[in-house]
This record gives C-alpha cells, structure tokens and sequence, in this order.
C-alpha cells in the first residue's frame, strides 16, 4: 500500500503485481482514524499499515505544529536546496540576476553555517513509513502557516 496525502485528503492505492498503483479510496485528512468506507476496502494487513501510517502522519503535523519557525526552516532547507540543484543542473541556462542572488544567497548561508554553534535537531527519520516528499510538503505547509 501507498498512502499520499495532498489537498486535504489521504489517497489510498494498492500496487499491482505490474507495479502499477490503483487508488483504493480516500478521506479527509484531518480524521485521526480509518473511516469505515475505507475499513471496508482494505485488508485487515492494509488496515494495520494505514493506522500505523495515520500515527505517523498525526505525529508529524503535531512535530511541526509545535516546532519554531527557524527550526522548521533550517530543516527544510536541505531537501529545498537539493531540488533546486537538481533544477539547475536540469536547465541549459539561468537569468544573470537570478544567478547573482543565489550566489550571493548561497555564499552567505555558507559563512552562516560556519559561524553557527546550534545543536543539530533530531532527524525526522523515524517517520518511516511517510514518503520524504510528504514530509517535505509538511514541512513547508507548517512554515507557510507560521509566516
């Protein structure tokens, strides 16, 4: 089972033997349990999977909810900058004022990183069974919330 939360709702799909993904159904995603239309649809091993998953993701938003904006953003901050690398090595060419501010942003973050003496924060690791991307996309909903 996959399970991927994005506009408000939980989508649930099950992989196919052909590794094709079939949406199973879905619900709302502010409910804290499994609603019977989808109990009804899943097996009891998909049910236990998507209460763990729920857990997780409960536990996630509760995580950033209660996290300080500036922690919310350093830790988000990695996962931004690889997909901006991945979209710059992606494009054949990049506006000269464009260029010049993430230079200049990014040599600055560099002399920051330098300075700082900050514990490090621990890892969001143990969501295990939550994508990066869903976690990612909490992360920056939190900190949108928060600004």
């Amino acid at each position: 089972m996959k399970f991927i939360c994005e506009d408000g709702s939980i989508y649930c799909y099950r992989e196919t033997p052909t590794q094709e993904t079939k949406l199973i159904a879905s619900f709302d995603d502010g409910l804290q349990s499994v609603p019977p239309h989808v109990e009804g649809r899943l097996s009891t091993q998909e049910q236990a999977e998507l209460e763990q998953w729920l857990q997780e993701h409960n536990a996630l938003h509760q995580s950033y909810a209660e996290k300080d904006l500036g922690d919310a953003l350093l830790e988000a901050l990695p996962k931004l900058l690889k997909h901006a690398r991945r979209e710059l090595n992606r494009r054949e060419s990049i506006d000269p004022r464009l260029y010049q501010r993430l230079k200049l942003e990014a040599q600055s973050l560099i002399e920051a990183l330098d300075s700082a003496d900050k514990r490090r924060n621990e890892a969001l690791n143990s969501f295990e069974l939550i994508e990066q991307s869903t976690v990612l996309k909490t992360q920056l909903e939190m900190i949108k919330q928060k600004i």
